[in-house]
């Protein structure tokens, strides 16, 4: 009978009471911070069967998540099983089914004295306990659950240049009227490299040089009116990307996939913040998250000690920086006041509640702008571009549309470029066969 619901397992787990559970590959994405890996040092009582009891506030985190609308909107099978019950009470005995509670070693006893304090409702019944949310509210709508990780996956598909398509462009108006409009919303030292016909339907694709912020500055800001109408910019990715690098000249599809490696390449300088060095902005990320998972919720930093250091420089970077490290004494680890997911505090000199904040939005501003370890202090009056002015191109002649390409390709390249240097051999774009 639960063969429907289950069908998406990926792990198939013992008897909870007397009926086998399996549960969803989804729940491996829980809790926001990782398991905490340093269960070892949490100072409880040995259990009967050896081993470490659990911290409850742990335990409390975790099934609070279960129980959250951010968890129940995509968990079909904690939402099925709710719904069943008239009251919205969901059997112990299937939480401590859970991978997550598992590895914690949690009894019922310590889901049911975590929760002491929880705005979750517990009850015992014949030996068996059971948990519900506050007042049994109500559920949130199921939704599919998004794919999993997949912006990560296509985070760097245009470190070669934006790649995007304009839609609604009206009638009368060409691809040299686009590239124009275009080109005059760009910062400097960003070049359209490539606009293609515009298709029956009023739609264009159009490639530029990487420069930087590029990607979120034409998914976000980019503005073009061109004959009195506001056209539509939307940044391919997936098959929408595929289809529109095949319509890129082969000169440029080299030229991208030059820029991109220098790209990579600069992502993977060590990087020192807070006087560490890290191999690339992602170890980073992930010294951070191993120095929350670390941390009981309440839990502060030792102001002077190696992991305090360098939250605190890595805070330096946070686009609110003075109004949020303003008459602060210290840093401490605890759930955000805006979701059931933990975070850093900073602990106020006033003794008040103090203030989360995004750690995220600090380290995604390292990301764009990364204190290079190997870097030399920038002359005076210098700027670095991905896109320097030495690399502009000549803009192509209309006259050699048409022919040479299916695409009726409308680059800007310098004359010959593509056609003469060595560089033409190199292999196909890595983009077009990944993307």
């Amino acid at each position: 009978m639960f063969i429907e619901s289950l069908k998406m397992a990926t792990t198939t787990e013992p008897m909870a009471t007397t009926e086998a559970v399996k549960r969803p590959a989804e729940e491996q994405e829980a809790v926001e911070a990782p398991e905490p890996k340093k269960a070892k040092v949490e100072e409880h009582p040995p259990a009967l069967g050896g081993g470490s009891r659990p911290s409850p506030a742990l335990v409390k985190k975790q099934i609070e998540y279960y129980f959250s609308d951010m968890n129940l909107k995509y968990d079909k099978f904690f939402h099925e099983k709710i719904s069943q019950d008239p009251g919205g009470w969901l059997d112990v005995a299937l939480l401590l089914s859970c991978n997550k509670v598992k590895a914690m070693k949690a009894t019922q006893a310590d889901i049911l004295g975590g929760l002491a304090g929880s705005e979750l409702e517990a009850k015992e019944e014949a030996g068996k306990a059971f948990v519900r949310r506050k007042e049994n509210a109500k559920l949130p709508a199921l939704e599919a659950r998004p794919p999993l990780h997949g912006k990560k996956k296509q985070s760097n598909v245009h470190d070669g240049g934006v790649v995007f398509q304009v839609k609604g462009i009206p009638e009368e108006q060409t691809w040299l009227n686009l590239k124009e409009a275009v080109k005059a919303k760009l910062p400097e030292g960003g070049q359209v490299w490539f606009v293609s016909s515009v298709s029956e339907g009023g739609v264009c694709v159009v490639a530029l040089s990487p420069f930087e912020r590029d990607v979120e500055m034409v998914s976000t800001e980019l503005q073009v009116n061109l004959g009195g109408a506001d056209l539509v910019i939307e940044v391919c990715y997936a098959d929408a990307l595929q289809q529109a690098l095949k319509m890129l000249p082969k000169g440029i599809k080299e030229r991208r996939e030059k820029s991109a490696k220098t790209r990579q390449k600069a992502r993977n300088r060590a990087i020192q913040v807070g006087g560490q060095k890290f191999v690339n902005v992602n170890t980073l990320r992930g010294k951070v998250k191993e120095i929350l998972g670390s941390r009981t919720d309440g839990e502060e930093l030792k102001p002077g000690g190696p992991d305090y250091v360098l939250i605190r420089a890595i805070m330096d970077y946070h686009p609110a920086k003075d109004r949020k490290t303003a008459c602060m004494k210290g840093i401490k680890v605890d759930v955000s006041e805006h979701g059931g997911s933990r975070c850093f505090w900073v602990i106020r000199e006033d003794g008040g509640k103090g203030e989360d904040f995004s750690i995220k939005k600090c380290l995604d501003e390292i990301e764009k702008n990364p204190p290079y370890a190997d870097a030399p202090a920038p002359a005076k009056g210098s700027a670095a571009s991905p896109a320097g002015k030495k690399e502009d191109i000549a803009e192509q002649s209309p006259k050699k549309e048409g022919a040479d390409s299916p695409a009726n390709v409308n680059a800007e390249q310098s004359p010959k470029k593509t056609e003469d240097t060595p560089e033409v051999k190199k292999a196909e774009s890595p983009e077009e066969k990944i993307a």
